[in-house]
């Protein structure tokens, strides 16, 4: 599964990754995807990155909350976070934001915390500098983290 969506994003995503520079420009595209997705969301700026808190995103979210069964991941993989019970469609921010992110520039340009349980909110991070993302955000995914 991981690898169809790695094919069906990678190109779109190395075309939209190498547009996007700063920090400040992934959240303000990020806080416009979103608006344009309907997610109910919250951005706090803090010191060392952005915080969004989404309740629901438009997406996955809202899918969960609605009752739709999509399925969930039954190990932990890479694709969902090292996490088991991680729904199918919610691993997509996983693989199109994090993981090929850091195939291509070396680390992910959001690390996105699905909800645990359906009425929680999905939390995404990003990170002002590349150095300050924690080890444990690329190792959740598989990576190594090289930036220092």
């Amino acid at each position: 599964m991981a690898n169809a969506m790695k094919r069906a994003f990678y190109s779109m995503q190395k075309d939209v990754l190498s547009k996007v520079q700063s920090a400040r420009d992934r959240i303000q595209r990020l806080t416009e995807f979103h608006r344009g997705i309907n997610s109910s969301l919250t951005v706090i700026e803090e010191s060392d990155r952005y915080v969004m808190k989404c309740d629901p995103c438009g997406t996955g979210g809202t899918i969960r909350r609605a009752g739709i069964n999509v399925g969930v991941t039954k190990k932990a993989y890479p694709w969902s976070w090292s996490k088991a019970g991680v729904p199918y469609y919610c691993t997509h921010c996983c693989i199109m934001w994090e993981v090929i992110p850091t195939e291509l520039h070396g680390f992910p340009f959001r690390n996105t915390f699905p909800g645990e349980r359906t009425e929680d909110p999905c939390v995404i991070f990003v990170y002002k500098k590349p150095e300050l993302i924690p080890e444990e955000y690329f190792t959740r995914i598989g990576k190594t983290k090289t930036i220092k």
